[in-house]
């Protein structure tokens, strides 16, 4: 008898693990000049960047309340969990907007 240590489970986690690695890693490695000015002055004072902090905020409050709603009623796809989501990535859109602005992309 052959045994495995890698089941359909254990296969799940690793790529969910992946997944989580990836989007955590991924901010340090698309703002490398924000810290890089960071480590140099202390502070990152770069353009609109109190805005998009503020909407960056308020997009994290609105998705912890819609994960909430979604916990508390039990439902997957709730209207209210629907609407905050939509809410949410319409403010994230508007901060990357604003992002492309002050880069010039």
């Amino acid at each position: 008898m052959k045994y495995s240590f890698i089941t359909d489970k254990s296969k799940g986690i690793l790529i969910i693990d992946t997944i989580i690695f990836i989007y955590n890693l991924s901010p340090y490695l698309s703002y490398s000049d924000r810290i890089k000015q960071i480590k140099i002055n202390g502070k990152y004072t770069g353009p609109n960047y109190k805005k998009s902090l503020k909407l960056s905020i308020f997009a994290a409050i609105l998705s912890l309340i819609s994960l909430l709603i979604t916990a508390v009623t039990k439902e997957r796809l709730s209207r209210p969990s629907i609407i905050i989501t939509i809410i949410t990535f319409y403010m994230f859109y508007l901060s990357f907007k604003s992002y492309k602005k002050s880069k010039n992309i």
